[in-house]
C-alpha cells in the first residue's frame, strides 16, 4: 500500500490544532481590538464629561461675576451724583416708621418723620459718602464713611477678616425717609435687595457738622457673633441679634409643649441660615411680638437678645430674652 495510504490522519490533527490556534488569535484579537475602542471610548467620555463640567463651571462663574458687576454698576449709577440728577424722595413712610413701640423702649424710642427737604448739598454729600464706601475694596477704607467709626472699627475687622463677610447686594433706589430718633437727624435710602424681605435699608447718621455717615451695622445686620459661630457655639448667655422675624408653629425639644411656648422664625439677614425663637405664652414679651407682627407684612426686621438653653438638644432652638427694637437700626 502507498506510503500516503499508510498515515492520512496523521496530518489532520496538525491542521486542527492549527485553525484553532488561528481561531483563537482571530477571537483573541478581536477581543483586545473590543477592549481597547471601550476602554479609550470611556476615557474620551470621561475627559468629555470633564471639560463640558469645567465648561459648566466656568460659565457660572462668568454669570455669578456678571450679575455682581451688573449689582455693582447699578448701584453706584443709583448713587452717582456728579452725572446724574438727585432723585426725588417718595413722601409715603417706610415700615422703619410705622412700627411700634419696642420692649426697650425708653432706651430706642419710635422715629419721629421729618417734613423738611433735605438741602440738595446734604443730599449729594451723602449719596456720594455711599457711592465711595461702596467702592472701597478694604474694610480700613470703608472705615472714613462710617458712623461711630473708633466704635466700630473692631467689628469691622472682624466681620470682612476673620469671617470673610461681605457686604450685601442691592439693586435700584426703592424709597427714602428723613426722621429723628433721640434728636438725631437720620437719612435712610432703601434698595432692592435679595433679602428675605426684599430691601436693604441704609441709614446715614447726621454729623456735628451736618455731614451723613453709613450706621454700618443696622446695614449689614451685625449680631454679636456671626450665625455659624452662633449654631455652633451655641451660647447660653444673652446675645444679641439682628434678624427677619416672623409667627411660627414649630415646637420641639426643649419648647416641644405649645400651649406654654409661643414660636418665631427667625432668619439671618442674608437668607442663609434660620433658628427657632421661643417666648412665654401670655408673656410681656409675647405681647410686645404680636403687636409688632400686627402692624408689619411678611418678614420683621427685629433686634434681639437670644440665649441657648443648658446643654441645648439642638443648634436650632433658642428662647428670646429681650426685644432690643423693632428695627436694626439703634441710635445710642
Amino acid at each position: 500500500m502507498p506510503f500516503s495510504q499508510h498515515h492520512p490522519s496523521s496530518f489532520k490533527p496538525h491542521v486542527a490544532l492549527m485553525l484553532i490556534g488561528f481561531v483563537m488569535v482571530i477571537v483573541l484579537s478581536f477581543v483586545l481590538f473590543i477592549g481597547w475602542r471601550w476602554y479609550f471610548g470611556e476615557i474620551n467620555k470621561r475627559l468629555e464629561l470633564a471639560r463640558i463640567s469645567r465648561k459648566a463651571d466656568e460659565g457660572i462663574a462668568e454669570r455669578a461675576a456678571f450679575r455682581a458687576e451688573t449689582v455693582r454698576k447699578s448701584v453706584l449709577s443709583t448713587i452717582e451724583v456728579k452725572e446724574a440728577p438727585v432723585p426725588q424722595p417718595e413722601k409715603s413712610a417706610v415700615s422703619l416708621v410705622e412700627m411700634s413701640h419696642v420692649n426697650e423702649g425708653s432706651a430706642f424710642p419710635d422715629p419721629v418723620p421729618l417734613t423738611e427737604e433735605v438741602s440738595p448739598e446734604r443730599q449729594a454729600d451723602a449719596q456720594s459718602t455711599q457711592q465711595r464706601f461702596w467702592q472701597a475694596t478694604t474694610w480700613k477704607e470703608k472705615l472714613p464713611f462710617v458712623h461711630d467709626a473708633e466704635r466700630v472699627l473692631p467689628l469691622m475687622r472682624d466681620y470682612y477678616e476673620t469671617h470673610q463677610l461681605l457686604d450685601p447686594m442691592m439693586g435700584g433706589s426703592a424709597r427714602q425717609a428723613h426722621f429723628k430718633i433721640n434728636n438725631t437727624e437720620v437719612l435712610l435710602f432703601s434698595y432692592s435687595s435679595v433679602r428675605p424681605s426684599g430691601t436693604l435699608d441704609v441709614a446715614m447718621i447726621a454729623q456735628r457738622d451736618g455731614k451723613f455717615l453709613i450706621d454700618w451695622e443696622s446695614m449689614i445686620g451685625a449680631s454679636d457673633v456671626p450665625w455659624a459661630v452662633l449654631k455652633k457655639n451655641r451660647p447660653t448667655q444673652p446675645t444679641l441679634l439682628r434678624v427677619f422675624a416672623r409667627q411660627d408653629d414649630y415646637f420641639n425639644y426643649e419648647f416641644s409643649d405649645d400651649k406654654r411656648w409661643s414660636a418665631v422664625h427667625l432668619t439671618s439677614p442674608d437668607g442663609n441660615f434660620f433658628i427657632y425663637g421661643y417666648c412665654e405664652k401670655g408673656s410681656e414679651m409675647e405681647n410686645t411680638l404680636k403687636s409688632i407682627f400686627a402692624q408689619v407684612r411678611g418678614r420683621a426686621a427685629l433686634t434681639l437678645r437670644i440665649a441657648y438653653p443648658e446643654k441645648s438638644e439642638s443648634d436650632h432652638c433658642v428662647r428670646i430674652v429681650g426685644v432690643v427694637a423693632n428695627r436694626w437700626l439703634l441710635v445710642r
